[in-house]
């Protein structure tokens, strides 16, 4: 699915001329995919539907429509690109590695080195009580992960 943004105040309104120049298909084919769909004329529904009606149908059997779906899959990521919304994976690795590790370190120090010693001599609630406040403290650390995807 397409994630576009949704259509600012002071965006131009959206024409066939335009969605040809953004998307790089042909203004009969747009017309007729948005007439199809009952969303001509474009300018008066969201940007979204549009974008989905005039998209290429992805089971395309035809060599034209092959070839459109792949220029439209590299217009994509290319706006991507250009907007920000891409990172790169090794970033992104890179990042997820040091957030688990933060948390592998605690989950270590607390389950191996401190959990035995102070179980040792209690009874099922205080364990319980001990192993929340464990449970606290990993999620504490995996707390960047949440946020980081959450924007």
């Amino acid at each position: 699915m397409l994630f576009m943004p949704t259509r600012k105040p002071n965006d131009p309104p959206l024409t066939i001329n335009r969605l040809a120049e953004e998307t790089g298909q042909d203004r009969r084919t747009i017309r007729k995919r948005l007439v199809d769909a009952g969303l001509f004329p474009p300018d008066k529904h969201p940007r979204e539907k549009v974008i989905a009606a005039v998209k290429p149908v992805q089971g395309a059997q035809s060599i034209k429509e092959k070839i459109q779906l792949e220029t439209w899959r590299k217009l994509k990521i290319a706006n991507d690109v250009k907007e920000g919304r891409l990172q790169s994976a090794d970033k992104e690795a890179e990042w997820l590695g040091s957030v688990l590790s933060g948390a592998r370190e605690v989950l270590e120090q607390k389950l191996v080195n401190e959990l035995p010693a102070l179980v040792e001599n209690l009874d099922a609630p205080q364990i319980r009580v001990r192993a929340k406040k464990l449970f606290d403290d990993v999620l504490l650390k995996l707390q960047p992960l949440g946020q980081r995807f959450s924007k």
